[in-house]
């Protein structure tokens, strides 16, 4: 919160910042997303901390199906476009003294807390069959335990700049239908079949049926703390077992 000044920072090494909100109004994304970032930073390099360490969001590239290096910024959405500018306001604070990592993550899943998987899980442990696509978009995500790693890495190293990290295989929404504990029967249709879905919920279709995948040439790899393969990480998160799949 504001009230957290240089004095409750003061013989820290390093911050990392995991404040963020999705939804809400204009101003609440704002000052969640934006002022709170930099107010955290500024306090942090006022009380000597060396390094600071964001979660953005891949939302600041808008819908695109790949993201490297030199993809541009175009966030479409009010959550990516305060993304964008807590970045923005970050890169100001930054100097030799701080350094400043910004880590654009995709959709996070794992653990107990609510993620758009573990809702399209109980989802899908409720359908008799699951309409996919003749060819099936894949998606990166990145789970708590490859974050953990990430972060990890990121504390050792003291990296800074702009960084990419996701689990390091796609994710498939068919792969991801036989993992639950009741899996649907897939069914192939084409994609116009699925347009209803995307005049209804535009979201939950690109979710579901848009490709958007980190590069893996782009992707941070961790020194000495491999990350989890995807599939192996989504059975962690979701207790089923490789006997049960």
């Amino acid at each position: 919160n504001t009230e957290t000044g240089p004095d409750g920072l003061a013989g820290f090494d390093a911050v990392v910042n995991f404040i963020g909100a999705i939804k809400g109004s204009r101003s609440e994304l704002w000052r969640v997303n934006v002022d709170l970032a930099e107010h955290l930073a500024t306090a942090s390099k006022t009380a000597g901390v060396k390094h600071f360490i964001h979660l953005s969001s891949l939302s600041v590239y808008g819908q695109v199906p790949r993201v490297g290096h030199d993809t541009p910024l175009r966030p479409c959405s009010l959550y990516g476009q305060t993304k964008e500018a807590a970045e923005q306001r970050l890169k100001a604070c930054s100097g030799e003294d701080f350094r400043v990592a910004l880590l654009r993550i995709p959709t996070i899943y794992g653990g107990s807390a609510p993620s758009k998987l573990r809702t399209l899980a109980a989802i899908l442990n409720r359908l008799p069959f699951l309409p996919v696509p003749r060819s099936s978009p894949p998606r990166s995500i990145i789970s708590h335990d490859n974050l953990n790693r990430i972060l990890l890495h990121l504390l050792r190293t003291g990296e800074e700049g702009v960084l990419l990290a996701a689990d390091p295989q796609p994710f498939r929404l068919e792969e991801f239908a036989t993992i639950v504990a009741n899996p649907p029967l897939p069914v192939r249709v084409p994609r116009a079949a699925l347009l209803p879905l995307r005049w209804i919920s535009p979201q939950m279709y690109s979710s579901l049926y848009e490709p958007m995948v980190i590069d893996s040439d782009a992707l941070l790899r961790p020194v000495g703390l491999p990350l989890l393969p995807t599939q192996t990480a989504l059975r962690n998160a979701f207790g089923i077992s490789r006997e049960k799949v």
